[in-house]
């Protein structure tokens, strides 16, 4: 088979420095932003990268209407678990991007959040434990949301509200570079800190 004249090749050795530490899970906090408020959403690296590090990149911002932010959410500390598996039949394979939240507690106002999410199309951030931020929803497919609640039975046990949200994507859940407004501030994609301006 001839090689495309589109097809970039972008290997390169990935090396990891004997030590250095990858730290699993996400920060106790994600952010969420309703699909209509967003007027634009920035576009992946992809087939424009120069290097391999900016394939699953996004490094220009999401676009929201007016007067509207992205949302942060609290989550039990080590409790949610974001994964990606590729999916599909050769010609078109694509990645199933998850992640499963686990809020604290099932009062009134995590348990009037599941219930606007049951009837809602949205889309989350989430920090890695390095400040990297990762996207789950895209442009092309909705996400899907799985919500429950568990309160649990004995004292000792777990009270608890869990979101799962995956999306099909054409990349494994994409770094995002740019930056975003919070009721907080300006958060930077590149280490989940406020912008100072």
């Amino acid at each position: 088979m001839g090689k495309c004249t589109s097809d970039k090749d972008l290997y390169e050795n990935v090396e990891f420095c004997q030590g250095s530490a990858s730290l699993p899970g996400i920060r106790p906090h994600m952010y969420m932003a309703r699909r209509v408020n967003i007027l634009t959403f920035p576009k992946v690296t992809g087939d424009a990268a120069e290097k391999l590090e900016d394939v699953a990149v996004i490094k220009s911002n999401f676009v929201l209407a007016e007067g509207c932010k992205f949302v942060k959410i609290d989550l039990v500390e080590g409790e949610s678990e974001p994964t990606c598996s590729n999916q599909g039949n050769e010609g078109a394979k694509s990645f199933l991007n998850s992640v499963n939240f686990v809020l604290p507690g099932t009062q009134e106002k995590v348990t009037g959040l599941i219930t606007m999410l049951n009837k809602d199309d949205v889309i989350f951030l989430y920090p890695q434990r390095d400040g990297k931020i990762r996207v789950i929803g895209n442009e092309m497919f909705r996400v899907q949301l799985e919500l429950g609640q568990n309160a649990g039975r004995q004292v000792t046990d777990s009270s608890q509200t869990t979101i799962n949200a995956s999306v099909s994507d054409v990349n494994a859940a994409p770094f995002y570079q740019g930056t975003f407004e919070t009721e907080d501030g300006k958060i930077d994609g590149k280490t989940d800190s406020i912008v100072s301006d």
